[in-house]
């Protein structure tokens, strides 16, 4: 069976949100350290938003595709659907994408015992 993928989400350049990802990470990353349960921790995000200092694999969007998802600039919110939607694609498994501001305060595996 494949990995199961918790996908996070950052693009544009904004601290807080790299402050509050980096929060949320590591805040799963703790129950996966003991128990990986066959679950990745995956960050979609642009060239220059990288974070190889965080345990995470990283999908990465062009420019192109950001602008695209974004409704060519008209609805900046729309990226989270796209950005699930080229994840199941490309991992071919169960994905489920956090906010950066998520905090997990129990083993991630239960996310995927609800999904259907």
């Amino acid at each position: 069976m494949a990995a199961k993928i918790i996908l996070f989400l950052i693009y544009g350049n904004k601290r807080a949100y790299h402050l509050e990802l980096t929060y949320s990470v590591l805040s799963a990353a703790r129950f996966l350290k003991e128990d990986p349960a066959e679950i990745r921790l995956v960050l979609a995000t642009d060239r220059e938003n990288q974070r190889p200092d965080l345990p995470v694999d990283h999908l990465l969007m062009t420019p192109e595709m950001l602008y695209e998802w974004q409704m060519e600039g008209t609805y900046n919110h729309a990226v989270k659907a796209y950005a699930l939607h080229h994840a199941v694609k490309h991992f071919n498994s169960p994905v489920i994408l956090l906010d950066s501001d998520t905090i997990i305060h129990e083993h991630p595996k239960r996310l995927f015992d609800r999904m259907g």
